[in-house]
């Protein structure tokens, strides 16, 4: 989980299942501390997606260290303390390691006026 701020801001959080975290973080061979590394990773997915967000809305977001959160969804997004009104954005994405390719989910949550200003950034018009 990792929030951020800045022209793009709100909280990320990255889900996968714990046998698939694992093997991701292993897929590279022996690591010292896997649970410090899939949170070093995730930090990179989510701070890519946040830093191409905001480029599409021509501004700049900072984010702050990933934290590993060991609990439920539900439990994680609710301990975020977000207003009433947030918005949550779900994505469904494949993590490819060599021959691995693991499910996983994206949460964005996000104030209502940063996902309308979002999609619009990134819909298309066609006449």
């Amino acid at each position: 989980m990792m929030s951020y701020t800045g022209g793009f801001s709100g909280v990320g959080l990255l889900s996968l299942e714990p046998e698939d975290a694992l093997a991701w973080t292993l897929a590279g061979g022996q690591i010292a501390d896997p649970l410090a590394t899939y949170a070093d990773i995730g930090g990179v997915v989510l701070r890519s997606v946040v830093e191409s967000a905001a480029a599409a809305l021509g501004t700049a977001s900072e984010a702050a260290e990933p934290t590993l959160v060991e609990d439920s969804l539900a439990a994680s997004l609710l301990g975020t303390h977000a207003p009433s009104d947030t918005v949550l954005m779900c994505s469904r994405i494949a993590v490819e390691v060599g021959p691995l390719k693991l499910p996983a989910h994206l949460y964005l949550l996000l104030e209502p006026k940063m996902l309308s200003a979002l999609l619009g950034a990134l819909s298309v018009s066609l006449h």
